[in-house]
């Protein structure tokens, strides 16, 4: 089975050392209006494995039951992570948690989140992959689907 390739709007600095990273997120990206909850829980699948590849690349230990509370808690991870960039993890898992299990969200929500998402992926081009700053794109507001009609949509 062939993997899927989903070109995103902001994501795309991730495509040649973590693509399954830019898919992720540009799945998101396409959910963002239309669905903010099936948004949420995509980002919340893109901080897991961002995560996990940080855990590697850094050679963390991992903790014994690695879920992703605790692989954010986990000391050793805090000690190398600055703070507003756990804030980032933790808001997207308590936000994407929330989606996984049925809480209502909003596009404003995952529009925010998506945001949060695009900084998380700059900082990670940067420091985990070695990437310079100056590659870094400045956030692009992702455009409202079209309807067959021409018009923008907003909700489903």
């Amino acid at each position: 089975m062939e993997a899927i390739n989903m070109e995103s709007v902001n994501f795309e600095i991730l495509r040649k050392n973590s693509p399954e990273l830019a898919d992720i997120a540009g799945f998101a990206e396409q959910y963002v209006y239309q669905d903010p909850s099936s948004c949420l829980v995509k980002l919340r699948s893109y901080i897991e494995r961002m995560v996990t590849r940080i855990y590697t690349k850094m050679g963390l230990p991992m903790p014994y039951q690695p879920n992703l509370l605790d692989l954010i808690n986990n000391d050793a991870f805090r000690t190398t992570v600055p703070s507003v960039v756990l804030d980032k993890f933790h808001s997207i898992r308590i936000h994407g948690n929330k989606a996984a299990h049925g809480d209502p969200q909003t596009k404003e929500k995952s529009l925010w989140l998506l945001k949060e998402a695009f900084d998380l992926a700059c900082w990670f081009y940067i420091v985990i992959e070695n990437g310079s700053k100056d590659d870094c794109p400045s956030y692009q507001e992702v455009p409202l689907p079209v309807t067959e009609e021409g018009a923008e949509k907003t909700t489903a």
